[in-house]
């Protein structure tokens, strides 16, 4: 679970930065398999080329160098990072990369829109701040704001729904309960 830090200061995955201001990047994992070419290199979303990359850190200069991509035409980060999460190569995610998986699979189930999943994700589900959300999205605080508030409607429905779903299949005879 994150702290509320700010994100450049806090650290993951072998002391790899979570957040890289300066290239306006978030960690979502790094490669583990020794018997990789890519062993032990980072994985960060670059905002700016709006894709997941595998490179190194250098320590010294607090910068990354990307060498490969998940070559993605799909942007959305979620997208992005199942790509990542799919390579054959093994790999462990951070606490952003699996609240960026998490999210794609909201939205593959059609429950809510990417953009909500992913501020629902990273906030209800995995406990970034909204301070933290907005870098990692790259967006303004009151559009989290304004996406978590449709999210967290959408998935107050879903419980209702299913509430209501689960009282009546354990309760055929009460017709009430799908009246308003």
């Amino acid at each position: 679970m994150p702290t509320a830090s700010p994100l450049q200061h806090q650290r993951e995955l072998d002391e790899l930065p979570l957040y890289l201001p300066e290239q306006n990047a978030v960690l979502v994992g790094r490669i583990i398999d020794d018997e990789s070419e890519m062993a032990g290199m980072a994985a960060y979303y670059v905002h700016w080329r709006g894709g997941v990359y595998i490179g190194n850190y250098n320590e010294a200069d607090n910068a990354f160098t990307s060498h490969y991509s998940t070559k993605l035409e799909e942007r959305m980060m979620s997208h992005q990072v199942k790509a990542f999460d799919d390579m054959e190569v093994e790999k462990e995610l951070s606490s952003i990369g699996e609240a960026l998986l998490d999210a794609y699979d909201f939205a593959e189930t059609q429950a809510m829109a990417d953009k909500q999943a992913h501020v629902f994700a990273l906030q209800s589900m995995n406990g970034f701040t909204r301070s933290q959300t907005a870098n990692i999205l790259n967006v303004s605080p009151s559009t989290v704001d304004s996406q978590r508030a449709s999210a967290t409607k959408k998935a107050d429905a879903a419980v209702a729904f299913t509430a209501t779903y689960t009282e009546k299949k354990e309760n055929p005879d009460n017709e009430d309960l799908l009246k308003h």
